[in-house]
C-alpha cells in the first residue's frame, strides 16, 4: 500500500513534515490493502449441466480484486451470484457463465465474472448411449 500526503499553506517545513507524518500514521493505522478475491477462487456454488460428461460444474471467480478497506471491514465482505439455473455442455474452463457481486455491508462495491472452474465436454457416442439407457431405466 502506498499513501501520498500533500500539505499546503503551512509557514515552515517542520510544520509540513509533522502534518504529513500525522496523515501517514492515520492512513497506515486505519486502512489496509486487502485481497478481496483471487482469480480462480471457488464460490461454493455448482450448477447442473445438461448433456455433459459431468452432472455439475463448480463456479469460480473470474478475476482477482484488491481493495482498500478500513481496519475490521474485511469480515463485512460477502458476495451474491447472478447465475443461470443450469448450463448445457460443452463448457470450457474459465468460460464466463454469470456475474458475482462483491458486497460490503450489503452494498455492492464490485462486479466480477463468474466462470466455470472446469471443462465439461459432450459425451462420446458410447458414453452418451449408456447415460441415455441409465436415465431411461431409472424412469427420468
Amino acid at each position: 500500500m502506498r499513501l501520498i500526503a500533500v500539505v499546503l499553506g503551512t509557514p515552515n517545513s517542520q510544520t509540513r513534515f509533522d502534518e504529513a507524518r500525522s496523515m501517514m500514521d492515520y492512513g497506515f493505522a486505519t486502512y489496509a490493502l486487502e485481497q478481496g478475491t483471487a482469480k480462480g477462487d471457488l464460490t461454493g456454488v455448482s450448477l447442473p449441466v445438461r448433456m455433459g460428461t459431468r452432472d455439475r460444474v463448480e463456479v469460480a471467480i473470474g478475476s482477482g480484486l484488491s481493495m482498500l478497506l478500513r481496519s475490521g471491514q474485511k469480515n463485512q465482505l460477502s458476495f451474491e451470484t447472478e447465475l443461470p439455473d443450469s448450463l448445457s455442455a460443452p463448457i470450457k474452463k474459465d468460460q464466463e457463465i454469470g456475474k458475482i457481486r462483491l458486497l460490503l455491508n450489503g452494498q455492492p462495491v464490485a462486479e466480477l465474472p463468474a466462470v466455470a472452474a472446469q471443462e465439461v465436454r459432450l459425451p462420446g457416442l458410447l458414453e452418451g448411449f449408456l447415460r441415455l439407457m441409465e436415465n431411461w431405466s431409472s424412469g427420468e
